[in-house]
């Protein structure tokens, strides 16, 4: 009886290590849970299932009327960058909307630091619009994007890009983007403006557009 009783103990300490070693983060449901992430920049966090207008928080914190018409406030204030992993698992999140044209700096992440990660994520039908370093995903970025991408309409005055703005000894791959990028000065489809970091396995399609510095 003894010998069946260790066996069954060491057997639920055995279940429950396995159990504890699934997918790690903090779990992402709702559009208060996204906006959260900027309380711990350096967590880990996985997306739990799509965002959308439906999602709770969404009126509050990413549609038109959220934060009296600026929309969603990108994730890590100035001088504080995401240096955590965010992995989506390949779900989306829909209908990002941000109007701050006098700002800089503005995506879904304001920045994302050597060491931060994010992946399997995509941000579908945002309608973006910024100062300068504009982007959807990340504005900045010297971590790495990985199997990401974002589709809809991005603008801003300069350095502005579809999925990134500034890759900045970052690391881009296996990412796209697919819409509408407008800017002034310094404008590219998929990266405004790419500055000794690495972009691999990724493209850009629709318009892009600016009289001066364009890129695909």
């Amino acid at each position: 009886m003894k010998r069946i009783s260790v066996f069954l103990i060491v057997v639920a300490l055995i279940a429950g290590i396995v159990g504890c070693t699934g997918t790690p983060g903090m779990q992402i449901r709702d559009w208060y849970d996204l906006d959260a992430i900027r309380d711990n920049l350096d967590d880990s966090y996985i997306l739990m299932n799509d965002l959308d207008s439906t999602t709770p928080g969404y009126e509050e914190l990413a549609g038109l009327a959220a934060k009296e018409g600026k929309g969603w406030e990108p994730i890590g204030p100035s001088g504080e960058p995401f240096t955590g992993t965010f992995d989506g698992r390949g779900y989306e999140i829909h209908d990002l909307f941000i109007n701050r044209p006098d700002e800089f700096d503005v995506a879904l992440f304001f920045e994302v630091d050597a060491g931060g990660r994010i992946e399997n994520i995509g941000v579908v039908n945002v309608i973006i619009t910024g100062g300068a370093q504009v982007g959807s995903l990340v504005a900045i970025n010297g971590g790495t994007v990985s199997k990401s991408y974002s589709t809809g309409s991005v603008t801003g005055n300069e350095m502005t890009g579809g999925l990134v703005a500034v890759n900045y000894e970052g690391t881009v791959g296996d990412s796209y983007f697919t819409g509408s990028v407008t800017g002034e000065w310094v404008v590219g489809g998929l990266v405004g403006q790419n500055e000794a970091g690495t972009v691999s396995y990724s493209y850009s399609t629709g318009s892009v557009t600016s009289p001066e510095v364009v890129g695909g």
